[in-house]
């Protein structure tokens, strides 16, 4: 739990120590950005291709994002700087690992969705009720968060393979299973509450700050009732921003703590 402790408080202090790391974390937001410009009535073929390029250019963004995020924070904690330039590079060597990395994984977790909407479908649930019981099923789950983003470090760290990447990090995960599985539920939930957190300053902010008004929010998953709301999309993407920043800055100092790297003094912990 000390140990827990420490990755959560010095990954806050590390994030805001970094200039570069934001401009990579953001990408995701402006994406939405893109997409929210497109009117999806519109029919217009020109249109229709538009938005397919814009698809696909928020697909790369994504990819150069998560990506550039885990890279600048690796390289912040062991000492290094990395450019912009640098960063990018590392995408293209990257991407295509870290890619089968994340098909690997929805492959594991795919039997979970579907059982989640099989039994959705079979009791005609509402969208609210399927995405808090997906957040139920895959709160077991988020014990084993790290292993994704430990094996991402193993490629930065040791250009790894997968299979070599995975298995170093799995390794890594049982070898500390106590501290890395709270680590992992505790983000999850850390998660949620920010998330809450934004959808009721959204409806109070709307609202006057009148409380009633906030009967009628999914405290769990306030996109099923905010999800078209302008405010909420853009207090929920500063917030991702965040968040996405900090939880990635403390898996990469538990990462580094437990594979005995070297930490300099401003980074240990």
């Amino acid at each position: 739990m000390a140990d827990v402790s420490l990755f959560i408080q010095r990954g806050w202090q590390n994030i805001w120590k970094q200039k570069t790391i934001w401009l990579f974390s953001a990408l995701p937001t402006i994406s939405g950005l893109l997409l929210g410009t497109y009117n999806r009535d519109e029919q217009n073929l020109a249109l229709l291709c538009l938005y397919l390029v814009i698809i696909v250019l928020v697909m790369v963004l994504s990819v150069v994002s998560s990506i550039g995020v885990r890279y600048q924070a690796f390289n912040f904690s062991i000492g290094k700087s990395a450019t912009v330039q640098e960063t990018l590079d590392a995408a293209i060597i990257f991407s295509g690992r870290i890619i089968g990395c994340s098909v690997l994984g929805l492959l594991l977790v795919l039997p979970c969705f579907l059982l989640v909407f099989g039994i959705a479908l079979n009791n005609s649930m509402q969208l609210s009720q399927v995405s808090n019981m997906l957040l139920l099923v895959f709160l077991p789950l988020s014990m084993f968060g790290c292993l994704w983003d430990f094996s991402i470090f193993g490629f930065f760290e040791n250009d790894w393979g997968i299979r070599q990447s995975i298995a170093s990090a799995w390794s890594l995960f049982t070898s500390h299973f106590r501290a890395l599985a709270l680590l992992g539920i505790l983000m999850l939930v850390l998660s949620r509450i920010s998330f809450a957190a934004t959808g009721i300053l959204t409806v109070l902010l709307q609202s006057g700050f009148d409380m009633a008004s906030l009967s009628d929010l999914n405290y769990i998953n306030p996109y099923t009732t905010l999800g078209e709301n302008g405010l909420f999309k853009f207090i929920n993407g500063v917030n991702q921003i965040i968040f996405d920043t900090f939880s990635i800055s403390v898996l990469v100092l538990a990462y580094l703590k437990y594979r005995g790297v070297k930490i300099p003094s401003k980074q240990e912990v």
